[in-house]
C-alpha cells in the first residue's frame, strides 16, 4: 500500500507484522508498533531582489524579495546588510507576497549582503550578492575650477590622474584632479584644437599658428611640425590603431604624421578642415 504525504508534518502509522514459520504453520504472532514518519519539505528559495539601480548613501533604500515556497507555507526574511547592521526575522507572511524591507548605508563603498528565508517548518535557504554605494552628490555643486588667460574653446583630455586644456592664451594646461596646475606649454599662438593621448601619455594638439605638437607627460616638446605658416589648426587629432595621428588644417589639408612627427602624406580637401577626423575598426577614416 502507498500512500503520499501532502504536507510536511509527523505522523503516526499502525504497523502489523505477521510471522509465520515454516515448521509450525499453524502458529501466527501478529505486532503491532507505532512509528513516526517525518515528512520534510524543500526549503523556501529566493527567486528575485527589487532594489533601485543606483544607491546613494543617507538615502532610504526599499528592498524587495519574492520567494518561491512549493508547499505554500508561510515565509519570513532576515537581511544582513554588510555594514554590521542585520535585522530580524520578519513576520510569517504569504509566499504570494513580498516581503520588504529598508535600509540606508552611511557611507560609500560596496557591501555584501545576505539574506535568508524560512517556512514554517523550519527549512531555510540564502542568498548573498554585493551592491555598490556611491557617495551623496550634491548636482550642479561645482567641486574646484581653474583660471586661464582666454577664452576656452578646446575640450579637455584625460588620462590617468591628468587632465590637459587648450587656452586662447596659447598654453597648454596641465591640471591634476583637485584642479592644481602641473605645468603650462607655451605654443605661441591660441590653442582651440582638443588635445588627444596615446596610450604612452603623448599628448598631441595644433594651434593657430600652423603647428602640431607633441608632448610628453612633463610638458617638454618631443617634437612639432609647421604645416603652413600661420593657418589654423582647429581640428583635433584622431589617433589610428597604428599610432598614426591623423588631424586637418585650414591649409586646406588633411594629414597623417606618425609618431617621430614625420609626414606620411596628406590629402588636399579644397577647404577649411575644421572637423575632427574619426576612425573606424578597419581604419577607414571619415
Amino acid at each position: 500500500m502507498k500512500k503520499a504525504l501532502k504536507k510536511a508534518n509527523i505522523y503516526s502509522v499502525l504497523l502489523i507484522t505477521t510471522s509465520i514459520f515454516i515448521f509450525q504453520t499453524k502458529y501466527c504472532k501478529k505486532k503491532e508498533e507505532k512509528l513516526k514518519i517525518i515528512k520534510r519539505n524543500s526549503p523556501p528559495k529566493i527567486i528575485r531582489v527589487e532594489f533601485p539601480e543606483r544607491i546613494n548613501s543617507n538615502e532610504r533604500i526599499e528592498f524587495k524579495v519574492t520567494v518561491d515556497e512549493r508547499e505554500g507555507e508561510k515565509v519570513s526574511a532576515r537581511f544582513d546588510w554588510g555594514d554590521g547592521q542585520k535585522t530580524k526575522w520578519t513576520k510569517f507572511a504569504s509566499p504570494e507576497e513580498k516581503i520588504i524591507s529598508y535600509h540606508s548605508y552611511k557611507a560609500s563603498g560596496i557591501y555584501n549582503i545576505k539574506i535568508e528565508v524560512k517556512d514554517k517548518s523550519g527549512n531555510i535557504s540564502q542568498i548573498k550578492f554585493k551592491i555598490d554605494v556611491d557617495p551623496q552628490r550634491e548636482e550642479g555643486k561645482i567641486k574646484w575650477s581653474f583660471k586661464t588667460g582666454g577664452f576656452i574653446y578646446s575640450t579637455p583630455a584625460i588620462s590617468e590622474d591628468r587632465i590637459y586644456i587648450g587656452s586662447d592664451d596659447g598654453k597648454l594646461y596641465a591640471v591634476d584632479k583637485k584642479g592644481n596646475l602641473i605645468w603650462s606649454f607655451d605654443a605661441g599662438e591660441k590653442i582651440r584644437s582638443s588635445p588627444s593621448v596615446d596610450e604612452n601619455g603623448t599628448i598631441y594638439f595644433g594651434a593657430l599658428n600652423g603647428k602640431f605638437y607633441a608632448l610628453d607627460k612633463s610638458g617638454k616638446v618631443k617634437w612639432e611640425i609647421t604645416t603652413t605658416p600661420n593657418v589654423w589648426i582647429c581640428s583635433s587629432p584622431a589617433i589610428g590603431n597604428d599610432r598614426t595621428i591623423y588631424f586637418g588644417a585650414d591649409d586646406g589639408k588633411f594629414y597623417a604624421v606618425d609618431t617621430d612627427g614625420r609626414i606620411r602624406w596628406n590629402f588636399p580637401t579644397g577647404g577649411y578642415v575644421w572637423p575632427s577626423p574619426a576612425i573606424d575598426k578597419d581604419g577607414t577614416i571619415y
